[in-house]
C-alpha cells in the first residue's frame, strides 16, 4: 500500500479528494492532509510517504517550494500539483522538480486517478531497479 500526503489550504479540497477517490482500489491510502507546505514537510519526516498531491500557492510554504524541496530530499516521492492557475511558468518549474502531474481546479477526478495511476507505476519501476552501490 502506498502513503498519500493531501496538501491544500482549502480543507474542502482535500475532504473531497478523500471522499471522491477509491483509493484501495490503487493500492494507496491517504495518510494524512494537512494546510500548506510547511506541515507537509513535517509528515514526510515523521512518516513514509510514497504520493504527495499538493496545491500550487497556500500560505508559508507554497506547492513549488514543497516540490523542489521534496526533489532535494533524494527521496522517491512522486508529486501532483493542483493549481487554479494556468500559468506555463508554473508548470515548467514543476517539470523542472520532476512531478508528475500538473492539473487545473477545479480537478477532474478521473485525472487526478491517472497521474496517481502513474505515480504509482513509477514507484513499482523504482523498486525493481537494481541497486548497483552493491
Amino acid at each position: 500500500m502506498y502513503h498519500v500526503l493531501l496538501v491544500d489550504d482549502e480543507a474542502s479540497v482535500t475532504d473531497s479528494l478523500r471522499c471522491s477517490i477509491d483509493w484501495g482500489k490503487y493500492d494507496l491510502e491517504v495518510a494524512a492532509a494537512v494546510p500548506n507546505g510547511e506541515r507537509a514537510l513535517d509528515v514526510i519526516r515523521q512518516q513514509p510517504i510514497d504520493i504527495v498531491i499538493t496545491d500550487i500557492r497556500m500560505a508559508k510554504t507554497g506547492g513549488l517550494e514543497l516540490c523542489q524541496q521534496i526533489s532535494s530530499m533524494n527521496r522517491n516521492i512522486q508529486t501532483i500539483i493542483m493549481s487554479g492557475y494556468a500559468e506555463f511558468s508554473y508548470a515548467q518549474k514543476a517539470i523542472n522538480y520532476g512531478v508528475v502531474g500538473y492539473c487545473l481546479k477545479p480537478v477532474e477526478y478521473d485525472e487526478i486517478i491517472r497521474h496517481l495511476v502513474h505515480a504509482v507505476q513509477r514507484l513499482k519501476a523504482t523498486a525493481r531497479l537494481p541497486d548497483y552501490d552493491n
